[in-house]
């Protein structure tokens, strides 16, 4: 064949001038080449049911024919014809690759990365909110819920942050836990520290151990203050080893001004990101590119017609074309049905990052249960049984089986859980090993992390608790890991040098008053006598007595002074006191090594040094000043006699 054309029109055929009517372009080595200029030639298939020419550009290279495909491939994504001219997006699920960078694995709002797990599922990361966690770190193990949380990991880890910007200075601190708006958000490598309610240790820059909790609550640490506790109190600059409890300063609703714990009165001292954003309607958003609304010429898989078209259908997926050759899909929210099971696997009503299921909500929205995390939730809980339990983090309630209104966060926090209910546990490792108790409250890395059947305990702070290895119930322990076999136990601290409580200094008792007492292992117990003060009294009517530190005698002989001698064991700050009663008056004997300073005056030291009344009713008070031996003087009523 030879043909020529000139400014579009084709003027020869076989060297004859084309008329009016159809072409017919024939080759002998069955190839036509076509080199267009300027101008257009238009290609129509003969007959009325022939395919044309289709090309569909996508985002990468393109497909050509006259039958062309769309598919979903692994996203979860399902195009449906109607036999017709429309065809339906859906999805089963939504699947996306693992996050391996700002554009891989990643959920977006409006462009913004709001849900990834960067460097990858395999980390246990979870980073929800825009601008969460960042695409450079090496962390792994950390869980940052809202805007800028977990921002500036490098290498920290085992980091649990919720509230716009907590822990957003954060580079290489492990095992925290900061709950509240700019909770924790200056510090860049603290560890170990629990701040919890708005601006709560929101100035601290490198200390660790320890714990803030409710509004501004260790506001005033500014450098490594460490192993401090603050409960509704700024704290001091330069605190350490300090509990604060109840000092509000500038807080909201000043200082505490009543104070009751239990476990004291009557007690005996025993010694000396990128992830998916859901709102209260289950909205999501998302930049993923879905396309809506595009005209696409030509027949494509088992649909027929010049104009096709895609639609999200009931999934939120809105498609978008340029009017040219490009088409973008969005979405206004992202509606996945309920999460159901073939077997024990999860087989619909989910979203997975790299193959693992990440969020799912079984057995059904009906029962209020919510899971976010690695292998988060359990496929063997019991439909309309398990219910309102909540699960954030890798690994977090996967035994559940029949337990209800549980809420754990944090990588396996919440593990072992399978018939317990009402417990509540943030901080990777928390509540761990519990099974089927109830009522514990766990707030800390490893917080309860070892107890087995217990109930009603409640653990704040890294590795609070932790010493609780069985059944041990309603306990108590702020920054103290506790002791095995504690029942009905308050435990605050553990390596503190200062406590202040507020709220106890001027009160007056509204019961029984008694005097409290801590022995050497920070047991506190309480008795009606004062330590160090005079415990009972004597009548002594006899000649003599001995005396026993902390006592009070009165001498009550007609005729003779009563001989009292020197008690030999007394520790420093134990007291004597002595008054005349009957007519004949005392006399205080020492033993070898034993005397008593009298003012400028002094007895002579040993067994034959004595200090005595003078008359009837003289009456002397001494304080031990050295361990066994040495007594002052410290009030005396008459003229005494010093040998």
């Amino acid at each position: 064949m030879s043909s020529s054309t000139q400014f579009g029109v084709l003027t020869t055929l076989d060297g004859v001038t084309p008329v009016a009517g159809n072409i017919g372009l024939t080759s002998s080595d069955s190839s036509i080449t076509i080199t267009p200029g300027v101008g257009t030639i238009d290609l129509m298939a003969v007959g009325g049911g022939g395919g044309g020419i289709t090309t569909i550009d996508g985002d990468v290279s393109s497909v050509t024919g006259s039958t062309i495909t769309l598919t979903g491939g692994s996203s979860g994504g399902l195009f449906t014809g109607d036999g017709s001219a429309t065809m339906t997006m859906s999805f089963t699920e939504l699947n996306l690759p693992d996050t391996t960078s700002s554009s891989m694995g990643v959920i977006n709002i409006n462009s913004t990365p709001v849900f990834h797990c960067y460097p990858g599922i395999s980390s246990n990361n979870l980073f929800v909110g825009n601008g969460a966690g960042n695409f450079s770190t090496g962390s792994a193990d950390n869980i940052s819920i809202g805007h800028g949380t977990g921002a500036s990991l490098t290498s920290g880890s085992v980091n649990v942050f919720v509230g716009n910007t907590a822990g957003t200075a954060l580079r290489d601190g492990a095992e925290n836990v900061a709950v509240g708006h700019v909770a924790l958000v200056k510090a860049t490598s603290a560890n170990q520290i629990v701040a919890i309610g708005c601006n709560a240790a929101d100035n601290l820059l490198t200390g660790i151990y320890n714990t803030a909790i409710g509004f501004d609550s260790g506001g005033n640490w500014a450098g490594s203050e460490s192993y401090n506790i603050c409960i509704h109190s700024t704290g001091v600059i330069g605190d350490m080893n300090t509990l604060r409890i109840g000092l509000g300063g500038d807080i909201g609703g000043g200082d505490i001004t009543t104070s009751y714990i239990g476990g004291i009165f009557g007690n005996t001292p025993s010694g000396t990101a990128q992830v998916c954003y859901v709102d209260t309607n289950g909205l999501m958003s998302s930049s993923a590119t879905v396309a809506a609304s595009v005209t696409i010429d030509g027949d494509v898989s088992s649909v027929t017609g010049s104009t096709i078209t895609l639609t999200g259908g009931t999934s939120g997926a809105v498609f978008t074309g340029n009017g040219s050759t490009t088409m973008t899909e969005s979405f206004n929210f992202l509606d996945v049905p309920d999460t159901a099971l073939t077997g024990s696997t999860i087989t619909s009503g989910y979203i997975s990052f790299d193959g693992t299921v990440t969020i799912h909500n079984f057995a059904s929205t009906d029962n209020e249960n919510i899971f976010c995390g690695g292998f988060a939730g359990s496929p063997h809980a019991t439909s309309g049984v398990a219910l309102y339990n909540s699960g954030f983090g890798s690994t977090t309630l996967t035994s559940l089986t029949t337990g209800t209104n549980n809420s754990c966060g944090g990588y396996s926090s919440g593990l072992d859980i399978d018939s317990g209910n009402f417990n509540t546990s943030w901080g990777s490792g928390s509540l761990g090993t519990l099974n089927s108790t109830n009522d514990n409250c766990a707030f800390g890395y490893n917080s309860l992390a070892n107890l087995v059947n217990g109930h009603a305990c409640i653990a704040i702070g890294s590795g609070a608790g932790s010493g609780y290895t069985s059944n041990e119930s309603a306990n108590i322990c702020i920054g103290a890991v506790g002791v095995a076999g504690d029942g009905a136990t308050l435990r605050l601290g553990t390596s503190l040098s200062s406590s202040y409580i507020s709220g106890i200094f001027g009160n007056t008792p509204s019961g029984t008053a008694q005097v409290v007492y801590v022995d050497t292992n920070g047991l506190m117990t309480s008795s009606a006598a004062s330590p160090g003060g005079i415990k009972t009294w004597t009548d002594v009517t006899g000649t003599s007595q001995a005396i026993a530190a902390n006592g009070g005698y009165a001498a009550d002989h007609a005729s003779t002074p009563v001989s009292f001698s020197l008690p030999s064991t007394a520790a420093i700050g134990s007291l004597i006191t002595i008054t005349g009663k009957a007519t004949g008056g005392w006399t205080i004997t020492q033993a070898s090594g034993q005397k008593i300073n009298f003012g400028s005056s002094s007895t002579t030291l040993g067994a034959t040094g004595t200090l005595s009344s003078t008359l009837q009713f003289d009456s002397v008070q001494l304080v031990c000043i050295t361990a066994n031996t040495i007594w002052n003087v410290i009030s005396s009523v008459g003229n005494l006699t010093v040998v």
